[in-house]
């Protein structure tokens, strides 16, 4: 038995296998697609990922612990504020198709016309921007307390003529999740 395992390609189909990983070398290549590289670039590729993401996965299945400089943690939680932001735009948007006057007529769109049941909307959480300049930004600053600034870096709201407006109105809202299940858009 080599030192090397040969197994077949997760990157392709193949029925040859020609992907070889090098425990000694710690690196990955397939003689068939040309990719290869470390653990880091097999986890980005294979799942999608950019390099911090991979590194924290990493760090954690080994146990290191990982100390993020303040830049990254500031990245990091303002991310985490429009994620945050729109997965509260979602519950909004989806209590308005399912439970609202003004999704009446786009639930029965989807139902009737397009021949969903309540359950495909439920599982891809399909929502409705009601026909409103500003419901959703309203509620997001009054209830919520988010500020005009947060509302504009998630895309969720516009400025016109000094005044803050929806982006989305009188329109189904599809959400779109990140790896993780965040609320990545719409």
């Amino acid at each position: 038995m080599g030192r090397n395992f040969t197994v077949l390609c997760p990157f392709h189909n193949e029925k040859t296998p020609s992907f070889v990983v090098s425990p000694e070398r710690q690196i990955w290549h397939c003689f068939s697609c040309g990719k290869g590289g470390d653990a880091f670039t097999f986890l980005m590729e294979y799942e999608n990922i950019e390099f911090r993401e991979a590194l924290r996965i990493l760090a954690k299945k080994t146990g290191i612990e990982l100390r993020e400089s303040e830049f990254i943690k500031g990245q990091s939680s303002e991310k985490e504020k429009l994620y945050e932001i729109n997965k509260l735009s979602l519950k909004f948007y989806s209590y308005i198709l399912k439970n609202h006057k003004a999704g009446k007529t786009a639930l029965d769109y989807l139902l009737e016309k397009r021949k969903l049941n309540k359950g495909a909307i439920d599982t891809f959480e399909l929502g409705f921007a009601p026909n409103t300049q500003s419901g959703l930004s309203d509620y997001l600053q009054t209830k919520k307390k988010y500020k005009a600034n947060d509302l504009l870096s998630a895309g969720l709201s516009i400025q016109k003529n000094g005044k803050l407006m929806d982006f989305f109105r009188n329109r189904i809202i599809f959400p779109l999740f990140d790896h993780r299940g965040n609320v990545s858009g719409f």
